[in-house]
């Protein structure tokens, strides 16, 4: 091979005449005057003009030498995967897998050379600002899983072969429910539809609608989703999670719809959801603003009744809160159910025990805790005395209310003796009209 290089370099080499040629008439040079014994006559012409009149040097041309070309060596299957699965352990727990592939490319299929893994890992980086949780939950098959179902999502795949696998049909719903909730923006996909073999999935249909309708559907969502996309750089956190909060309850209701009440298209387009599609609608919009956000089930409770719920777990400044987006829909000025802890969240929530959360043990970020609207501890009474003593200063008609954040009920009795208090100690006639109290959340207006 490298005599065959060097062949080529020499062809591309000039040639130069082998017999001597006629040289080109050179200029007569005429010196003036007599010489003298050590004396060097002078030119009658300067010597630059001289040079310029001789005729020019040929030049040989700059050749790079060949470049020693390695040959590409054949990958087998076996490493085929193991170069696949280095792409999947380069990607941190934080970032999220969503990948934007050609859809005529298998990844398993495809000759994974160097510049192949180096494209393919700058695909799986062009992600939407998903926060994956569920996927770092499961086991290496149920990962395995994972992956293939979520790749089939992007590529839009009708359905999915997962007999490899031989999974029950609850060890496959767990599996689906790790990509539903990990990732919302795939709202197309639907995997409810089985087929078994013997009690083990072997395959699943995986489209809500027929793929030239969900395009059009896509062309919709686009328009729709151009309006959550807001320029919200000054606000905080907790001010991002009420935005979102206030924009869900002013445009959607709670109804039951086929094929998009659980997913953030009914949500979004069709203003229609259920708890699981104003939830995942709530995890996308704190994606696209990159909070952390957790979509989650269990139970809630009304009175002695327990009905499947779905809400969210946000993360702010290192600390962990619960999210009720559906409970909050009503009034969403007084949501009583925005970044709160376990302690408060629980007496009429419950988490399905199938994953580890983390705890939320704080209410630093509390929606009325922000607004300074929350009054606890043993001088409940004394911090809404200041409540009211600021509201005479501001005199707004307050949309947002106190929360009690208190073990007992609070009553009407002790909301009127401390306006009586704050009346003689500031030495000002009003009163508290159109005074309700709902789940401790007191709401009033001062008229003086």
């Amino acid at each position: 091979m490298f005599e065959r290089q060097m062949r080529e370099f020499q062809q591309q080499l000039p040639q130069f005449p082998t017999e001597p040629q006629n040289l080109p008439n050179m200029p007569e040079l005429h010196f003036g005057g007599t010489l003298k014994p050590g004396q060097l006559g002078q030119p009658t012409e300067p010597l630059n003009k001289i040079s310029q009149k001789l005729p020019a040097q040929p030049t040989m041309p700059h050749v790079p030498p060949p470049e020693l070309v390695e040959m590409p060596r054949k990958v087998n299957k076996m490493e085929q995967l193991q170069l696949i699965e280095d792409i999947w352990d380069d990607i941190p727990a934080e970032v999220p897998l969503h990948v934007t592939v050609d859809p005529h490319i298998t990844l398993k299929e495809t000759l994974l050379d160097f510049q192949t893994k180096f494209n393919l890992q700058q695909k799986i980086r062009n992600f939407h600002q998903n926060y994956i949780f569920y996927f770092h939950q499961l086991n290496k098959i149920e990962q395995d899983l994972y992956k293939k179902l979520y790749q089939s999502a992007i590529q839009k795949d009708e359905g999915l072969c997962v007999d490899e696998f031989h999974f029950s049909k609850q060890q496959f719903i767990k599996v689906r429910d790790a990509v539903l909730y990990d990732h919302p923006e795939l709202w197309w996909l639907e995997p409810y539809r089985m087929s078994f073999a013997g009690n083990e999935v072997d395959y699943v249909e995986l489209l809500m609608q027929k793929r030239w309708h969900i395009s059009e559907m896509e062309k919709k969502f686009q328009e729709y989703q151009q309006i959550i996309h807001q320029d919200l750089k000054e606000y905080s956190a907790t001010q991002k999670l009420f935005f979102f909060q206030s924009f869900m309850a002013k445009t959607q209701e709670y109804k039951d719809e086929q094929f998009t009440s659980k997913n953030i298209y009914g949500a979004l387009v069709n203003k229609k959801a259920i708890c699981l599609g104003f939830a995942k609608l709530f995890k996308y919009l704190c994606d696209y603003y990159q909070i952390k956000c957790i979509v989650v089930d269990g139970q809630a409770f009304f009175g002695n009744k327990r009905e499947s719920h779905a809400w969210n777990m946000v993360e702010i400044d290192s600390f962990w809160y619960h999210v009720d987006p559906t409970w909050n829909l009503h009034d969403c000025y007084n949501s009583r159910y925005l970044c709160v802890d376990d302690r408060l969240f629980f007496k009429d929530h419950q988490l399905n025990s199938n994953y580890k959360f983390e705890k939320c043990d704080s209410m630093k970020h509390n929606y009325f805790q922000v607004q300074k609207r929350r009054v606890y501890g043993a001088n409940y009474i004394e911090r809404f005395k200041q409540v009211i003593k600021f509201q005479l200063i501001e005199l707004k008609d307050v949309r947002s209310g106190v929360f009690f954040d208190i073990e007992k009920e609070i009553t009407k009795e002790e909301i009127q003796q401390a306006v009586d208090i704050v009346k003689i100690q500031c030495k000002t006639n009003f009163d508290i009209v159109n005074l309700s109290i709902r789940h401790n959340v007191i709401r009033f207006k001062i008229r003086k």
